[in-house]
Formats: C-alpha cells, sequence, structure tokens
C-alpha cells in the first residue's frame, strides 16, 4: 500500500481514520444524550405520579411503542459495536482501511438513530391536542 502524505505531514489514510474517528465521537455523544432523554421521558410517561411539566410533554404525543423499539434498537446498535471492538486488535496498516470503514457505518447507523430519537423527542414537546 503506498500512502501519500497530505501538506501537513500526516498520511492520507491517518486522516481519514483520524477524521471517521472524530465524527464517531460527535455522534456517540448525541446518541448517549438522545438515548438517556428518551429513557427519561419513557420513564415519566410509565409512572405519571402527577402532573408534571415533563409528564404533562410526554403523557399524550408520546409513541411509546416507537420509543420502546427505537430504545431496543440503539441497545443492539451499542452490543453490535461492543462486539466488533472486542475483536478489534491493533490495525496493521492493511487492516486499518476496514476498521475505517466498519467505525464509518457504525457512524452512519447511530447517525441516523439519533436522528429518530430527535424527532420522537420532538414530538414528545408538542402540547396536547384538544380534544
Amino acid at each position: 500500500m503506498n500512502d501519500k502524505s497530505s501538506p501537513n505531514g500526516f498520511f492520507i489514510h491517518e486522516v481519514s481514520y483520524k477524521h471517521v474517528l472524530m465524527n464517531w465521537l460527535l455522534v456517540i455523544a448525541d446518541f448517549h444524550s438522545n438515548y438517556n432523554r428518551l429513557v427519561k421521558c419513557l420513564n415519566a410517561y410509565k409512572t405519571q405520579q402527577g402532573p408534571s411539566e415533563t409528564t404533562k410533554s410526554c403523557e399524550v404525543q408520546l409513541p411509546v411503542g416507537q420509543v420502546v423499539s427505537l430504545l431496543n434498537t440503539m441497545q443492539q446498535e451499542l452490543e453490535r459495536l461492543a462486539t466488533d471492538m472486542e475483536q478489534y486488535q491493533a490495525p496493521l496498516p492493511s487492516d486499518q482501511n476496514n476498521y475505517c470503514t466498519k467505525l464509518a457505518n457504525h457512524t452512519q447507523t447511530i447517525n441516523e438513530l439519533n436522528k429518530q430519537a430527535q424527532c420522537i423527542l420532538q414530538l414528545a414537546t408538542l402540547p396536547a391536542l384538544q380534544k
């Protein structure tokens, strides 16, 4: 494999690898936040201890089945990532591209799950419709 140097002295594959890793770090931070917010909203919906602001916003507009399904999918993706990481060895230059591709695929999947979570969370904040 012939790596070409970029103007800043990094090898091209190293720049790509760092870019993928940075994207993953940003997306996983949002993922963690969205997951926790969904769990909190779902718990508020389930307990309905009183008409708190959180419960009011989640009570009527929360698509509970979709939230549970999304949380399960999010958890499965984390397990898939953990499994891939357990199999990971320090990459040889020839393996680094494969690892980078796997991480980029995880990032894309997590990003899509984040979009779904954000849509549901936005829906949960809408005021209830009057009958």
